[in-house]
């Protein structure tokens, strides 16, 4: 086992989630809905002193017994009157994280919150214009209105470049929230127990926050999705009420996904969301989906909850899943065996805490053809400390189209298992140190006969913060399996990051130099950016990054997270050799306006690997305008 440590700058957001110590997007493979879920939150946090149970349980990274220590609080010593009191009650790391999304100031009603951005390629290529149909503009609409506490309203517009239409995604989502119920119309999504059922864009991830990966508890939660994240979620009505002082949900949902098509029958459910060509277009909502269910939590005890879930989902027309029509060699590689218009889901999952320091959560899922999995938390939390173990498992015929295996975003997960420990400690003030090992997990599955794809991985981290300097060390070590050509071969990952921050005089710098190697292939990266930043008052400010990398091929590829307008969340996939530069522009011309205008350049003397498409420079134009009269 090899140990390494890495450094990196944090805290200054840019706008936007880019913290790499507390970044859930990093680890996540759906960023975007991670960060714009965020970004809503931020801007309108919960009230301590308004909201109940279930509005409190929305708050990211609060389990019940957080929830339940403010409500006691509340009830004993009347309204929260400052923020310190929470450091006490839920201790400094759970704090730190639930601190961007909550408020003790009094929200005015009504209120509006317009968004909009735009971005253009001004060259995407001659192949983007032979591949699509549509133009090559980007355009995001958001709009929030909430009329009271009770009544919020909000509604999205999206389109994808290459695609045609200006409305191709669509969410809209009206709540309605009372004392002791509540009802959501439109697109929402569910969160049950470790997820093996439903998970939204907070399912289990790896991280550098054990409170963070491993706080999982017992409830159910709802919420609107008014995210850019497409065939995910579902359409229709979910309510909350109360029986015999327990929390019932009921849901419905009839929606239509892109599912994949072959001689006319439907094969595969598509999560892309991409439609910008005939083919695409074949596939677009060409799959109905009706959805219901029903879910009641219980607190049996002080120190234990129960929940448990049924729900139904029927296909029209039917998934045919079978090698008879997909043939045996696309038939291994699909992600799922399912086939069939109808089924079922049972979970029922537990939280206990055992000692004031220790937590126990788990859930146990069966799907109607006779599949099972089951998930157990070992979450153990002191002053300074915290750590936690994870344990997962899934058998091939386990089937849920919306639940989430660890680290796994996919429809239907396929057959695994694996575990995963975690620790967080703070010897002394300004410095943390953090780790994570994911011991194993089996992401692949072959109908046929098992492939040889195990993968581990290794994480660790040091961070230090003195005055307005900070520091973070990190180094990750992957062993993976991955096809080179028709063979399957082993390959071992080594990532290197330093990364630095530092404020003075009104300017505000952060730099990072990446390291990728790869042992298999005997090919190295290297990644380099200088972000500056100066606010000049006024309501204007500059941001400015200058990146440069070279790397072997697209399999060394290093991942950049590059501020980009709020609300999105840029991650660039950069390989070959080049440089890339992009400045952004922020100002408030009127009171209640923002605007932010973006440039982008990224120009390439070598791709690095042919057998994938990138165009030797790319310039781009952002456009994003914010209202909130």
């Amino acid at each position: 086992m090899r140990f390494l440590f890495f450094l990196l700058c944090v805290d200054f957001l840019f706008a936007q989630i880019d913290s790499s110590r507390y970044n859930p997007a990093e680890f996540d493979e759906e960023s975007t809905t991670v960060v714009e879920t965020l970004n809503a939150l931020r801007e309108n946090p919960i009230h301590l002193n308004q909201a109940g149970p279930s509005e409190l349980l929305r708050v990211p990274y609060l389990d019940r017994d957080a929830v339940d220590s403010l409500l006691r609080y509340r009830r004993r010593h009347g309204p929260l009157k400052s923020y310190r009191r929470l450091r006490q009650l839920w201790g400094r790391e759970t704090y730190r994280l639930a601190r961007p999304y909550i408020t003790l100031k009094p929200a005015p009603w009504p209120a509006l919150v317009f968004y909009q951005k735009n971005y253009y390629k001004s060259d995407p290529g001659e192949q983007f214009r032979d591949t699509y149909e549509g133009s090559v503009l980007y355009s995001y609409s958001r709009l929030r209105y909430r009329h009271s506490r009770a009544l919020s309203l909000g509604l999205l517009l999206q389109k994808d470049p290459g695609e045609r239409l200006i409305n191709d995604l669509f969410h809209l989502a009206l709540w309605y929230r009372r004392e002791q119920w509540s009802l959501l119309a439109g697109n929402y999504y569910l969160r049950f127990a470790q997820g093996l059922a439903f998970a939204p864009s907070f399912a289990p991830r790896k991280g550098f926050s054990p409170r963070a990966a491993l706080a999982r508890d017992a409830d159910i939660r709802l919420r609107e999705n008014l995210t850019s994240a497409e065939s995910q979620g579902f359409f229709g009505l979910a309510a909350q009420t109360s029986l015999y002082g327990a929390p019932l949900f009921l849901f419905y949902s009839d929606d239509f996904r892109d599912a994949s098509l072959k001689d006319g029958r439907t094969y595969a459910l598509r999560t892309d969301g991409y439609h910008r060509n005939a083919s695409e277009m074949e596939s677009r909502r060409n799959l109905r989906q009706r959805f219901w269910g029903a879910g009641l939590s219980l607190r049996v005890h002080e120190r234990l909850s129960l929940s448990l879930m049924a729900a139904g989902y029927r296909f029209s027309p039917a998934l045919d899943n079978s090698a008879a029509l997909l043939g045996d060699p696309l038939k291994r590689r699909q992600y799922f065996a399912f086939s069939g218009n109808r089924l079922q889901l049972f979970s029922l999952a537990y939280t206990a805490r055992l000692l004031p320091t220790l937590n126990l959560s788990g859930e146990a899922a069966y799907s109607g053809n006779r599949g099972l999995a089951g998930a157990q938390t070992l979450f153990f939390r002191q002053k300074e400390w915290s750590s936690g173990l994870h344990l997962w498992y899934a058998s091939n015929n386990y089937q849920a189209p919306d639940g989430k295996l660890f680290d796994s975003n996919r429809l239907f997960p396929r057959g695994e298992w694996g575990y995963y420990l975690t620790l967080g400690a703070r010897p002394r003030p300004g410095l943390e140190i953090s780790a994570y090992k994911l011991f194993r997990q089996n992401l692949w599955r072959d109908y046929f006969n098992p492939l040889p794809v195990n993968k581990s991985e290794l994480a660790l981290q040091l961070y230090g913060r003195r005055d307005k300097r900070s520091l973070l060390l990190r180094y990750r070590l992957i062993r993976d399996a991955d096809y080179n050509g028709a063979r399957l071969e082993q390959a071992t990952k080594n990532n290197l990051r330093l990364e630095y921050r530092q404020e003075n005089n009104g300017w505000k710098l952060r730099g990072r130099l990446e390291y990728m190697g790869l042992n298999a292939r005997r090919e190295r990266g290297w990644l380099f950016f200088q972000d500056l930043r100066r606010d000049i008052g006024s309501g204007l400010s500059l941001t400015s990054r200058l990146t440069f990398f070279n790397t072997g091929s697209y399999n060394s590829r290093i991942y950049e997270y590059e501020p980009d307008l709020p609300g999105a969340f840029a991650n660039y996939a950069l390989f070959g050799r080049g440089y890339k530069w992009n400045l952004r522009i922020s100002l408030s011309p009127l009171k209640g306006f923002r605007l932010w205008i973006k440039g982008r350049y990224v120009r390439k003397s070598d791709d690095g690997d042919k057998n994938y498409y990138a165009y030797s420079y790319d310039r781009e134009l952002r456009l994003g305008l914010r209202w909130k009269p």
